[in-house]
């Protein structure tokens, strides 16, 4: 709460003043005064004939609105830690199959039932992505993933199925996600064409004769493989992304997924009955312990795509907008209104008028200057600018001596 009648000692200490004699004012200087205030939106107050007037006097609590903004959206961004409140999780789900929702405590699930990828033709969009197409070869145009949505239906009890019933069944597309309740499910990338099993004969290599067929799951191979007659395979080591040899000829793999599938099979028949080994791959047919009489032989293999989709659920956006908007008003609030006040003074001998403002000083001399044209009053002195000045003066006047 601001006094109106401050004491002269006060006045003296602020930044503009300034002291008219009384025998050079207009009777009517301080009605003249007032109404100039009036008309440029301050708010007055009179006491005993001194008048204080403010304007934007709001814009000094900027500061803290924007740091209760700042509170605020920090409190959001710590909210992104618990869990529950936010989550952005990307799997890799392969078509045909179901994976329950990350963040749902597997109340819901989703089936990856097709995937789709369209790519621009080479001749209709020749004129348009022509360049493209000869640089990259295909071009894709739209990428998709067909998916149901499933929700678990009853209570989960360890041992026993529960029926899960259909919720959506949506396309997603990039910018087109399939969203239910919190949550929002982006396609993000793809991969084609990843091998899912392959199949293999057993031939006898003087002959050419087969002695059966057997496919390998390469998610969840078997470790036998049983041709009948007397004919088998065994598996002794599966490696799904074989990356060579290490330095004691033991073959390794770079990851679980099935990029480079390998195999290390032994081979039983009934002329072998103690078996042979076969180290097989991707153009590879090893036979690490000496020649054997029979080997395996590449038959075809399945494939299928795989989708990468993006769950996300954000909780704590909307506390992240309230403090950012309130920080921003409080910059705004601070920044373009300034707090000025504007004090006339009677003593017995004249008129003294300050002024003080937390920014744009030269603005507020000039309203103060446009205030008292005319009225007599004379206009108060910056007192830092003369002090400034006097000590420029005082220093060339020394330096000119020293000379």
């Amino acid at each position: 709460n601001q006094r109106v009648d401050r004491h002269e000692g006060f006045l003296k200490r602020q930044r503009f003043y300034g002291k008219t004699e009384a025998s050079s004012l207009e009777p009517t200087a301080m009605d003249d005064v007032k109404k100039r205030l009036s008309d440029k939106k301050y708010k007055i107050r009179e006491k005993d004939g001194s008048i204080l007037a403010e304007k934007n006097r709001f814009s000094r609590w900027g500061p803290y609105v924007n740091h209760i903004g700042l509170i605020i959206f920090l409190i959001g961004g710590m909210l992104r830690f618990v869990p529950g409140m936010y989550l952005n999780e990307t799997i890799w789900i392969r078509e045909g199959e179901t994976r329950a929702v990350p963040g749902t405590d597997n109340e819901y699930f989703i089936k990856n039932e097709n995937f789709i990828m369209e790519t621009y033709d080479k001749e209709k969009d020749k004129e348009v992505f022509s360049e493209a197409i000869e640089k990259n070869g295909d071009v894709a145009k739209n990428f998709q993933t067909d998916v149901v949505l499933y929700k678990e239906s009853g209570e989960r009890l360890p041992g026993q199925e529960v029926e899960r019933s259909e919720e959506k069944k949506e396309s997603i597309r990039v910018n087109h996600p399939l969203k239910f309740g919190n949550y929002a499910v982006y396609q993000t990338s793809y991969k084609l064409d990843e091998l899912t099993s392959m199949s293999f004969t057993l031939d006898k290599k003087d002959t050419g004769d087969q002695h059966g067929a057997f496919t390998v799951n390469l998610m969840d191979p078997e470790e036998e493989y049983d041709l009948d007659d007397g004919y088998k395979v065994k598996l002794k080591g599966y490696y799904p992304d074989f990356s060579g040899f290490d330095k004691k000829g033991e073959p390794q793999t770079a990851s679980p997924l099935p990029n480079n599938p390998a195999f290390l099979f032994e081979l039983f028949s009934p002329e072998k009955p103690d078996g042979e080994v076969a180290f097989i791959g991707i153009q590879k047919n090893l036979e690490p312990l000496g020649e054997n009489e029979y080997k395996l032989s590449f038959a075809g293999i399945d494939s299928r795509d795989i989708s990468a989709l993006t769950f996300s659920k954000d909780l704590t956006l909307w506390i992240l907008a309230v403090g950012g908007a309130i920080f921003m008003i409080g910059v705004i609030q601070g920044a373009y209104w300034h707090h000025r006040r504007i004090w006339l003074r009677k003593s017995e001998d004249g008129i003294i008028v300050a002024g003080h403002t937390n920014k744009n000083w030269h603005g507020l001399k000039h309203e103060i200057s446009h205030i008292l044209d005319g009225t007599g009053i004379g206009e108060p002195e910056d007192q830092q600018e003369s002090k400034e000045a006097r000590g420029k003066k005082d220093v060339d006047n020394n330096g000119r001596m020293e000379q």
